[in-house]
Formats: C-alpha cells, structure tokens, sequence
C-alpha cells in the first residue's frame, strides 16, 4: 500500500483481512460475533446525500433483534464524520490510557488551549507595542509638527507611521520564523506531537498568519495615527504639550497586562500543584518497581505456573503474580455484575481474576478476612471485594457473606473471603468504584497479565524476564511496560499543559516589563524637571519613587483583584475534571503578585534610581 501521509489520523504498519472465522479457536470465534464487545469501529460508507440520522432512526429496532435482552441496556452506537475523528474522539470510551484502536485521537480542548494561549501572548505584545508606539508619537511632536509646517497632512503622517509600523512587524515575523525554526522541536517534544515543520507554513494556514499581521498591525498603528491628524502646527515650540495625552488607556493597557500575567502564573501553580498532589497521592498500592508482562498468547496461558517459577528464580526479584488486569491497566477493564440475591439490581463492579501472589506483589491491604490460599479448587469458589463494594451491596461485615457473581454467561453464587482497602485502578480523573476480586480460574476472565516486583537491577531483571518468556512462548515476543511510568502516562497531555501555560507565562512577564521600563522612561523624561525641583527642595530618594512607582503600583493591585475571580473561575473549572484534586489557596495569587512586582519593578526601579541620584542642576536645565 501506498504510506498514509504524516499528518493523517488513521497510521497503521499492515492491514490483516479476517475473511474466515474457522481459522481461530472457539474462544476467540465467540469474542469477535459478541454485540457486547466494542474493540473495534465499524466504518459506514453512505450514498452521496444521505442523512446519516435517517439510519440512526432503526438502531432500537437493530438492537432488539441482534443484541440479547439482558445486554441491550448496554449497546448504543452512533455515526461520526471521518473529518471530526481527530479532535473530536476523547468522549468514545478509551481501554485505559490510549484508545482501544490504533488512533492518535488529538484533544481539542488541549489545541484550543495552545491557541488560547498564542493569542493572549500575542495579544499583550500588542497591548505593549501600542503604548509603547503612542510614547513614541508623542516624543516626535517636534518633528510632527515641523513635517506640518513644511506641508504635509495628516494623511502623510498617518501614511509615515502605518508604513513604519508595517516594516517593524514584518521584522518581527521574520524573526519569529528563525525562532520557530530553532525552538520547534522543542514544541513537539513539550507539546507531544509529531508534524512537519513544512505544516506551519502550507497554503492552507498562510491567510491566518496574514490576518494575524495585519490585525496587530492596524491595533498597533490606530492609535498614534489618531494623535497625528489632531496634531496642530502651533504646537512645534511646545515639546511637552501632548505629553499627557492618553495617559489613561496607557495605565489601562499596563493593568490588563498586569492582569493577565498574574493570570498565568496562578495556572502554571496550579497545574504545578495538581500534578505534583497526583504523582504523590496513595493510590492504595505500590506502584514502583514493578514489571508487567502481558500474556499475549495461549501457551503463556496454559503454561503461567511455570513461567512464574522461571521469573521467580532470580535474586532481583521479590515476587511475581498473574492476573487479568493491573491497576492503571491500559487496555480496557472488564466488569462483573454482583448481587446479595437475584431478585435484587445488580451492581456493576471492576473484575480482577488474580492468583494468591497478586494483593502481597502491589503491597495492598487487607481490612478483614484472609486472601487466596492457592489452592485452585478453593479458590475459585472464593471472592476479595473492595470497601466501595460493600457499601454499594450494604454489607455492612462482608466476609462470610455470599454474592452472586454474574457474567453474560452464567451466574455462580460465591463466598466474601476478604475485604481490601479501596485503591486507585484508574487516573484520578475517575473517583475509586467498586471492586471484586476473583481468582485466576474464574468464569468471568481468563488472565492476560504478569507483574513482577523486583528489588534492584531493572535492566538484569528485564533481560532474565525475556529469556523466561522465549522458553516457554518462543514464537511471542515479551511486551514489557515499568508500571510507574504507564501510571505517568495519565496526566501526560496535562504536563504539557502546564509546561506550555508556564513559558507562557515567563513571556508575558517579560513582555509587560520590557513595556513598562519603556512607560517609565516616558514618564521619568516627562517629570525630569520636577524630579530636579523636588531633589533641590530636599525631596529624599524614597519620596522619587514613590512619586513615580505610586501609580503603577496601584495598578498592579487592581489587576490582582481583576485577576483573582478569573483565575479562580477559570481553574477550578479545570480542576473540576478530577474526582481527587487540590483546592485554589490564596497563597498562589500572593506568590503571584510578588512576581510579577518583583520582575516588573526590578527594570523600574533601576531607571528611577538613576534619575534620583543624578545632579539636580542638569534635571532642572533639561528642556
């Protein structure tokens, strides 16, 4: 086949046609015609025109006649444009981490942050070119005025300044672009995407990038051009008269930059803290140095006794079990529906089918009662249920009890032997849900995993892993995963969230300071003389700044107070999305007030501390 291009959704290596069931065992045969399971897509191509709902309009009569009864509750379907798969797939059920078919589902909540995030920078970098850019006007009344005077109009001025304007940005573009060529593959590996550099430049995004200039162009220039055609010729000898003109909308800008950086600092605190508070929250097992091996085949199956005694014979491990799933599993986790009797409605719990070794190799606890004894007879009569379990089926001492335990099969009445402390089997976006445990040879679900606790030697214990495996299973190749890291893997898109949130943030600090140190300048050439004045006077280096800093502190409090509900708004709904999360403190707005004063009012400080210490008697002379 000819390669799907680099940028598609749907990537796969070979294509396999199951043209005759015969060929698998019975097993498999009865897994693949199951309406139960959902492991795969079902691609529909319509007639040119068609109305996909019209079809949708037969799916309860479908479902009745191909779907058992006591699964049809459980069966739904629905129809999904091609186009919208890539960012529009995270709501479909996913098997764990990733989804449960070879696609790179994109999020689009996270590419509408990435943008939200491009725009806000870009959008302070304007705020401050404006002001920064109206500063400048005002400075050039002197040679305004005399263009005037020598006759030009305003139409020329306003020419002058919109062509000056348009050369800065489109020096500012080029040197973004070198930027981009430098930093991109650091963007990818932050941002955890794979696409060509070429992509950013296409024919296809090329009218966004005009948009953007032209946009910050026309926002940066209107102002001044403004300024320029109310400019009277009068005015030449005065070199400060407009000086004070706009002041307002120049605090105005300098407070909306204040607010939004603030704004990002507290998201980069608390997606820091998020995920901080996750990777150090009990989980209700250990879940470090541990090695899953998955059992890809029915030889590894049948022979899982002897591969645990193979694993187990090396001085790095501590212990080795099987079972049919593991906590943080990335496949999908099945379900068994229990209840106290069978007229009663049954509950749908997490099924784990696991050997003795399982509870003691991730170091969970036992409430009450006892674990498997290994003896398979026993053993498969026996079930462990979580404390979520036994409140959800009102047991209030469950060991000893009896629970049906239901599969699309059959139902067989077994015995409570333990009760387990709850533990985290998913991401902490999902609260703790009832648990029951069975044993390996149980009715429900065969066993599909090894886990092995090793001690030290990560690297020797893999290899001795491998050489188990190729005894027993040569013809499948061992898919070894750390679990740690598999765990790591659920909050992946978040770290680069916070990573993206975080540079974002540092660029709007730098941004709103190089802005102010040009304001301040501004300001400290518009009070020179004065400053002079007061200095003669007896005015003390204290009082200098605090005529100057005054108002742009002030502003800065303001933009705290603008900034806090937003963010509090804004983040908690993020935060929101996880069953276990931190709460907003207000310590994370006061750290970041004292940052931004502290980096703003450094370049501040540093330009009034020159003007105060220099000789008065030149101030005084200034103009």
């Amino acid at each position: 086949m000819k390669e799907m291009p680099r940028n598609s959704t749907y990537r796969f290596q070979n294509i396999y046609v199951m043209s005759n069931y015969d060929e698998f065992s019975e097993g498999f045969q009865r897994f693949i015609r199951s309406w139960s399971g959902n492991y795969a897509q079902t691609w529909v191509l319509f007639r040119e025109g068609a109305d996909p709902s019209s079809v949708l309009a037969s799916k309860d009569d479908f479902i009745k006649k191909y779907v058992p009864e006591d699964e049809q509750d459980q069966v739904d379907f629905y129809f999904q444009n091609v186009q919208d798969m890539h960012l529009g797939s995270t709501q479909i059920e996913r098997g764990g981490m990733t989804p449960r078919i070879a696609i790179a589902y994109s999020d689009g909540e996270f590419v509408n942050i990435i943008l939200f995030l491009g725009l806000l920078v870009i959008f302070i970098a304007a705020l401050n070119y404006v002001n920064l850019s109206s500063v400048q006007a005002l400075k050039r009344t002197m040679e305004a005025s005399m263009r005037k005077i020598n006759g030009a109009n305003g139409r020329n001025l306003i020419f002058q300044l919109f062509y000056e304007t348009l050369l800065t940005i489109l020096l500012a573009y080029v040197i973004a672009s070198l930027l981009i060529l430098v930093l991109f593959p650091y963007f990818k590996m932050v941002a955890n995407k794979d696409f060509g550099l070429g992509l950013l430049y296409s024919v296809d995004l090329l009218p966004y990038h005009l948009i953007v200039i032209c946009s910050i162009w026309v926002m940066s220039a209107i102002l001044p051009a403004i300024y320029y055609s109310r400019l009277k010729r009068s005015l030449l000898i005065l070199k400060n008269a407009f000086s004070g003109k706009g002041d307002t909308l120049r605090k105005v800008f300098v407070g909306v930059q204040y607010a939004l950086s603030i704004f990002l600092i507290v998201g980069s605190l608390v997606i820091y803290r998020q995920l901080d508070y996750l990777k150090s929250k009990d989980l209700g097992f250990d879940n470090e140095q541990l090695i899953v091996l998955d059992i890809n085949s029915g030889t590894a199956r049948r022979s899982f006794k002897e591969i645990i005694q193979g694993i187990q014979n090396n001085a790095n491990v501590v212990n080795v079990s099987t079972s049919s799933r593991v906590p943080g599993e990335w496949k999908n986790i099945p379900t068994a529906n229990l209840s106290v009797n069978l007229t009663n409605q049954p509950i749908e719990a997490s099924h784990y089918g696991v050997d003795h070794r399982w509870i003691d190799t991730y170091s969970m606890t036992l409430k009450e009662g006892s674990n498997f004894i290994g003896a398979d007879q026993t053993d498969s009569l026996n079930i462990i249920i979580n404390s979520k379990t036994a409140e959800m089926l009102e047991l209030n001492e469950p060991v000893g009890k009896s629970v049906w335990v239901m599969s699309s099969r059959d139902s067989v009445k077994m015995k409570v032997i333990g009760l387990i402390e709850d533990f985290h089997y998913e991401s902490l976006y999902q609260p703790i849900g009832p648990v029951v445990i069975t044993s390996w040879n149980n009715h429900v679900r065969s066993i599909d995993y090894f886990t092995v606790k090793f001690a030290s030697n990560p690297k020797e214990t893999l290899d001795h892993i491998e050489k188990v495996n190729a005894t027993f299973d040569p013809s499948t190749p061992a898919e070894l995963n750390f679990l740690d890291e598999q765990w790591e893997r659920f909050y992946k898109s978040e770290e680069s969230r916070g990573t993206l949130i975080l540079i974002s943030s540092i660029l709007s600090v730098l941004i709103t300071s190089f802005g102010l140190f040009g304001l301040i300048n501004f300001t400290i050439e518009r009070k020179t003389k004065e400053i002079g004045i007061r200095k003669v006077l007896g005015a003390s280096l204290p009082n200098i700044i605090k005529l100057v800093a005054r108002d742009y502190l002030i502003l800065l409090v303001i933009a705290l107070a603008i900034a806090v509900p937003v963010s509090w708004f804004f983040f908690g709904d993020w935060l929101a999305d996880f069953a276990y999360r931190i709460n907003i403190s207000l310590d994370l707005f006061l750290i970041s007030f004292l940052v931004v004063l502290l980096i703003s009012f450094t370049t501040v400080l540093t330009r009034i501390f020159r003007i105060a210490k220099s000789d008065p008697v030149s101030s005084i002379r200034y103009e």
